[in-house]
């Protein structure tokens, strides 16, 4: 475990230990100074799941993937914010790519083939509200 766990460690050490946790916070934030300067600032997850309009779990994903570049100061995850603005502006299609109308119906005509008699039955002629409701309350 490093010395500094979390922004809140130099508070949680005992006494003799509190100013070796703040020398070594003041060094992660002049890295972390240094980092934003090169990368044009830093975004916490949160920020960047707004900017990209994906939730965090997908921000965590992409750093996984090694679309985003990760940053850790202070036990807190960043990522860059140039590379998110970059990610933005590609304006990715989530899913898959849509099918032509040709495709599509061959897809249907496939799935009505494969259906069987009881499908086709609920398909062409929809049971009414009120025979289901009879034949719930005679189970």
């Amino acid at each position: 475990m490093t010395t500094l766990a979390s922004s809140t460690f130099a508070l949680q050490a005992p006494a003799r230990d509190r100013a070796a946790a703040r020398r070594a916070a003041r060094s992660q934030l002049q890295e972390m100074s240094k980092v934003w300067n090169d990368e044009g600032g830093l975004l916490n997850y949160a920020q960047a799941a707004l900017v990209l309009d994906v939730s965090t779990k997908r921000v965590s994903e992409l750093v996984k993937f090694n679309k985003l570049e990760k940053f850790e100061f202070l036990g807190r995850p960043y990522v860059s914010l140039d590379q998110v603005c970059e990610r933005a502006d590609q304006d990715l299609k989530a899913g898959r790519p849509r099918r032509s109308l040709g495709q599509r119906v061959v897809t249907t005509a496939k799935v009505f083939a494969n259906a069987d008699s009881v499908q086709a039955r609920a398909v062409a002629v929809p049971e009414s509200k009120a025979r289901r409701k009879q034949a719930r309350k005679q189970k």
